[in-house]
């Protein structure tokens, strides 16, 4: 699997819990999934983030990318083993910027 690949197959369980700890980071990507979005308002955080959550789905079905890891021939037991060697605190950390 191609490390692109790999990243967009996780981002729907990574951008959420971000979402939860940096919403106004996650709100940035909106110019990225909805760079069309014309609301004739301004959304707040929380409304970004849902959009952006929403939109970032579309795009990964619109690509084509199979969004199941069964599809990859990764078991349940090699999710657990990966989700356990990841460091969530840096990864949490390296959205501070």
């Amino acid at each position: 699997m191609a490390h692109g690949e790999a990243l967009a197959l996780v981002m729907p369980f990574v951008l959420p819990e971000l979402a939860k700890i940096r919403p106004h980071k996650v709100a940035r990507l909106l110019s990225v999934f909805a760079d069309d979005l014309n609301t004739g308002r301004t959304l707040s955080t929380q409304e970004a983030c849902d959009l952006v959550l929403q939109k970032m789905d579309q795009w990964l079905e619109d690509i084509g990318l199979k969004l199941r890891f069964a599809d990859y021939g990764i078991k349940e037991h090699d999710v657990s083993a990966l989700t356990q060697s990841i460091n969530f605190t840096r990864l949490t950390n390296a959205w501070e910027r």
